[in-house]
């Protein structure tokens, strides 16, 4: 682990300290003061004692992981390395506006058209409930003329090749990925090769672990310090690669097996990001 992230993960796990979930597993390590966390010189070992984090504990009983020793700072950009420029259309709510990226989030409307956006980003469940209004005869779709940009929570599955043809039909446009954690920072992204998906990894601390179902994908969030996201089970399976991407981005990526995603329903409603970042530490 390099030197940079082996302090940002001290920083997490110090915020840790702070979060009832977290806190019997540090202090049985001995690790009952943030000054102790911060300065050890392996926080990786300490990382891999903690066990795995099922979504469903993380998300059902979130305010176990609030750190009291961190406050919640407002949204971030939208970021994807490829579209940097582009006028982006969000249909969620994780994200500060800006004059390039707005976000739509009500019933479609001629705003939508107004904006006239190059790319289209949102979660898979909001951009299928956009294609079901359009063919109802409800709404337009937008002209795009880049991309759609589906974006993934680290509990959501993935795209299967079915999903991304829908997406090309409709909109006649590159489709990518953009994993962004729960406080809206990018963690993985899809470039134009489509051979996985590069890992941030100022961001993001990916494990691969061996199991029954395959190789099982376990991720680190290394910006989200208000609610730390610590070993967080995801419904990926797969691999990890250093080998050069064909877009000659070095760095690892996320491989996976489509056949080997696990899909989980979609939820009943989309909930906003906290907007968490480590800008804001009180300790």
């Amino acid at each position: 682990m390099e030197a940079a992230n082996g302090e940002k993960l001290g920083r997490v796990l110090a915020a840790a300290l702070g979060a009832h979930y977290y806190r019997p597993w540090l202090t049985a390590a001995a690790l009952n003061k943030a000054e102790r966390i911060v300065s050890s010189d392996e926080p990786s070992r300490i990382l891999r004692r903690l066990p795995p984090l099922a979504p469903g504990v993380y998300l059902g009983r979130r305010e176990q992981f609030r750190s009291s020793l961190f406050r919640i700072s407002g949204a971030p950009e939208l970021r994807h390395p490829l579209f940097e420029r582009l006028r982006v259309a969000v249909l969620a709510p994780w994200f500060r506006p800006s004059r390039r990226v707005r976000t739509f989030l009500g019933s479609p409307d001629g705003a939508l058209a107004r904006f006239r956006p190059h790319a289209l980003a949102g979660p898979l469940e909001r951009i299928e409930q956009l294609l079901m209004l359009a063919e109802s005869g409800a709404c337009h779709l937008p002209a795009l003329t880049h991309a759609v940009i589906v974006l993934v929570h680290p509990d959501r599955p993935l795209l299967v090749e079915v999903q991304r043809a829908r997406l090309w039909d409709a909109f006649q446009v590159p489709v990518y990925q953009l994993v962004v954690g729960f406080d809206g920072q990018l963690l993985a992204w899809e470039c134009e090769a489509h051979d996985g998906l590069h890992v941030h990894q100022e961001h993001a601390i990916i494990e691969s672990l061996d199991g029954q179902e395959g190789r099982e994908l376990l991720l680190t969030s290394l910006t989200d310090c208000a609610y730390p996201m610590l070993r967080l089970r995801t419904p990926w399976a797969g691999a990890l690669s250093r080998e050069l991407c064909g877009c000659g981005q070095p760095g690892e990526r996320i491989l996976t097996e489509v056949k080997e995603i696990r899909a989980r329903p979609a939820p009943p409603t989309l909930v906003a990001a906290t907007g968490a970042t480590c800008d804001s530490v009180v300790i």
